[in-house]
């Protein structure tokens, strides 16, 4: 239902479609994310590669600051660098219910070159999640160093 795709996405609906599961260099296996009223948000993360399985936490000026922040110390544990967020977008399907789906389209750059990876989810944190998930997955596909 999505109104664009991304070369970035075709390996993931395919496996969607197919219903077999895509092999992830990286996997977001576990993730919490707690926003309250004056506390900073944090996020506790675990992340699986084939160098094994790196839990961190963090603080944030949001939700997805803090993910991205836990996720920034894994990738530092890995000797890697995440690409750089260029930018962030959310579209609710127009309706006004609460459990409508979400989808999250993030634009990034690494190595001098751009590309969008998009997460859908009725949660807009999660799809968020999903959607650097997959920019995991892409950017860093068959590198030796995961």
């Amino acid at each position: 239902m999505k109104k664009k795709v991304t070369v970035e996405d075709l390996p993931f609906i395919i496996s969607d479609v197919l219903k077999t599961p895509f092999l992830k260099d990286f996997e977001i296996s576990s993730c919490l994310l707690v926003s309250e009223i004056g506390k900073k948000p944090r996020a506790e993360i675990v992340l699986k590669c084939k160098s094994g399985s790196f839990s961190e936490s963090s603080e944030g000026d949001g939700g997805y600051d803090a993910f991205m922040k836990a996720l920034g110390k894994a990738f530092q544990k890995l000797g890697l660098r995440l690409p750089e967020l260029l930018d962030y977008e959310v579209r609710i399907p127009p309706g006004g219910k609460t459990d409508a789906l979400v989808e999250t389209t993030i634009a990034w750059l690494y190595n001098g070159r751009e590309f969008s990876t998009i997460g859908v989810d009725s949660d807009q944190l999660m799809a968020a999640v999903k959607a650097t998930e997959r920019m995991l997955n892409t950017a860093f596909r068959n590198s030796s160093l995961h």
